[in-house]
């Protein structure tokens, strides 16, 4: 997805998702489709990976079960194999995410512990 070029013609910019986990993949007999773009922006590739990589951890440290063991099942095999870094660009993906509208108090309060998990997931496949 991030061989797609930035919308404002930046050689160097990639058209990033920003809001890119498993309900956001529909499964067509034509393969996957990345659907629900609201989010998209132009920026470095690993700002996109780091958001995925926060996405899972958070997902994978709540109570919603299955979806949480799903998600944690997840967080080591994609920090694993994504090319690039998901943890260089984690803070600043913290920072977006606890600007979010959208999130309770609650789930702000959670983001520097998912980032954590990140962390340590990526040193773990070091």
């Amino acid at each position: 997805m991030h061989a797609l070029p930035g919308r404002k013609g930046s050689g160097r910019d990639r058209l990033l998702h920003m809001d890119l986990h498993p309900g956001n993949v529909v499964l067509t007999p034509r393969g996957p489709v990345v659907i629900d773009w609201t989010n998209a922006r132009d920026g470095a590739p690993d700002l996109d990976l780091d958001l995925t990589a926060l996405l899972l951890a958070l997902t994978g440290g709540s109570t919603d079960q299955p979806l949480a063991g799903l998600a944690e099942a997840c967080l080591a095999p994609y920090v694993g194999h994504v090319e690039g870094d998901p943890t260089r660009l984690i803070d600043q993906v913290v920072s977006l995410r606890s600007d979010d509208p959208n999130l309770t108090p609650e789930e702000v309060a959670l983001l520097p512990r998912a980032a954590d998990l990140v962390r340590q997931t990526w040193a773990a496949q070091a």
